[in-house]
C-alpha cells in the first residue's frame, strides 16, 4: 500500500524518515550520547491497506542515549514532517519514540 500511495517501499520510506530526523538532531546540534539511532519502522494503517483520507503515516523510532523521550519526542514533533502522496494530499509524519537500555525491542 506504500508503493501505491506513494511510489515508495518500507524501506525507502524509513530511510527518508531516517534521513529527516538526523538532519533535525544534526540542526539541534544533539549528539550520538543523547540520541543514537537503533532502529526505525513504518508501521498502521498505510502498511495494513486500512488508510483513509485522514490518516496519517506512522513510524516507530528506538534509539539508545542520554536524551528524556519526552524531550526527544518534542523535538521531533516540532518539526510537522509531512509527505506527498500520490494524488497531491499532504499526510503526515507521526513518529512514535522510544528509549532501548539494553536490547532491541522491534525485532
Amino acid at each position: 500500500n506504500l508503493k501505491e500511495n506513494f511510489d515508495m517501499s518500507a524501506d525507502d520510506s524509513t530511510d527518508m524518515v531516517k534521513a529527516d530526523i538526523e538532519n533535525i538532531l544534526q540542526e539541534a546540534d544533539v549528539s550520538p550520547e543523547e540520541f543514537n539511532f537503533e532502529d526505525i519502522r513504518v508501521y498502521g494503517s498505510y502498511t495494513k491497506g486500512r488508510n483513509k483520507e485522514t490518516s496519517d503515516l506512522d513510524f516507530i523510532v528506538q534509539y539508545t542515549g542520554t536524551m528524556k523521550e519526552d524531550a526527544a519526542f518534542n523535538l521531533l514533533h516540532d518539526e510537522d514532517l509531512t509527505i506527498e502522496d500520490k494524488n497531491g494530499r499532504t499526510v503526515t509524519i507521526d513518529i512514535n519514540i522510544f528509549v532501548c537500555f539494553f536490547r532491541s525491542f522491534i525485532n
